[in-house]
């Protein structure tokens, strides 16, 4: 059988073209999209939000650490980030918070909230003790990522432990309309100590979520804040939800 290779050529790079061409125009839509919309993010000053939280009878349950204002096609959305100083300890942080609100008309409605804690030096369970806990904010995303016209949150925070960054923990918290998944990581100075379980509702989010996630976890490492098992990208395209050493 004879291959015409000129027609087989042409059809190739008709789909690539038909490819660009795709890529291209989806990217535009999503720009317009967002233009329509007006979405932004920003942090905001803390003076900012303090009359609308009086207004609203909301009293937090630590101080304000960051506070991030978003807005989407749903409207303008506030972000507190909250953490509770050990006393006696400076910069070490036994508790943190945060509360996302959806702001209309002066009206803040609570959409959903986190807190989390360290280990506690004398933990009866024997997870490894810890010092700290805080927000890692170089890693916050609020952008809209799967082209909705809705922002989806990424948080991302840590502990510290008896080798700093060395033995501490990595949540990555992800919020796709309001629904949260999380990966959990528990960094280790041995190959052994060190696992990363994953929600399985993760590998439902659209991909752009995944890959920027994905893109997160790299900048963890490079920064040496953090080692992820071994082969864990990988893994993670397989689907698994507990990768070790």
């Amino acid at each position: 059988m004879k291959i015409q290779i000129g027609k087989v050529l042409d059809k190739n790079i008709y789909i690539l073209w038909l490819l660009i061409f795709y890529a291209f125009n989806v990217s535009e839509i999503h720009a317009q999209a967002q233009n329509a919309f007006n979405m932004s993010s920003r942090e905001i000053e803390e003076t900012e939000i303090e009359e609308l939280l009086v207004e609203n009878e909301i009293n937090l349950l630590a101080p304000i650490f960051r506070t991030y204002e978003f807005i989407d096609k749903e409207g303008r959305h506030l972000l507190i980030l909250m953490e509770n100083e050990i006393r006696d300890q400076e910069n070490r942080y036994d508790e943190i918070y945060a509360n996302c609100y959806l702001e209309d008309n002066g009206n803040l409605e609570l959409e959903w909230k986190l807190r989390d804690f360290k280990n506690p030096n004398d933990d009866p369970y024997n997870h490894k003790p810890e010092f700290s806990i805080w927000f890692w904010t170089r890693y916050l995303t609020l952008e809209d990522l799967d082209g909705d016209n809705l922002v989806d949150p990424i948080i991302v925070y840590g502990s510290s432990g008896l080798n700093d960054y060395g033995d501490g923990r990595i949540k990555i918290l992800m919020y796709n309309k309001k629904i949260k998944r999380a990966i959990r990581h528990q960094n280790g100075e041995l190959d052994g100590e060190r696992n990363t379980q994953i929600d399985k509702e993760f590998y439902d989010l659209p991909l752009p979520i995944r890959e920027e996630v994905y893109q997160i976890m790299l900048q963890i490492e490079g920064n040496n804040h953090g080692v992820f098992p071994r082969g864990w990208e990988e893994a993670m395209r397989q689907k698994r939800t507990w990768i070790s050493e």
